[in-house]
């Protein structure tokens, strides 16, 4: 969602769901990868200095997310089973926009 609060001001937030792309029985052939997070959380704001230019800040999280290997997969997952992956994220980035 956006909301534009005044001429100068909008503030931001989003929320996003994406099922994770790894199976429980194929997590010992992902442990260095493990891109499981299902949600992510964000928020931000800019300011409008001129017509020209506009300064912006915002915040992502992604809650932790962790998976055990079944040991029902292939021989990977058979010789990995009880292996167990986390994974979160969390950041934060400023910007400057210009308009040409």
């Amino acid at each position: 969602v956006q909301h534009r609060l005044d001429d100068q001001w909008t503030v931001r937030a989003g929320w996003n769901y994406g099922e994770s792309p790894i199976d429980s029985e194929v997590v010992f052939a992902n442990a260095l990868f493990p891109a499981i997070v299902e949600h992510h959380l964000t928020a931000g704001a800019s300011y409008k200095i001129s017509d020209a230019w506009e300064l912006g800040l915002s915040a992502y999280f992604a809650p932790e997310k962790s998976l055990t290997d079944s040991g029902n997969g292939d021989t990977y997952s058979q010789n990995g089973a009880q292996t167990k992956i986390s994974h979160y994220q969390y950041g934060a980035q400023a910007s400057l926009k210009w308009n040409f």
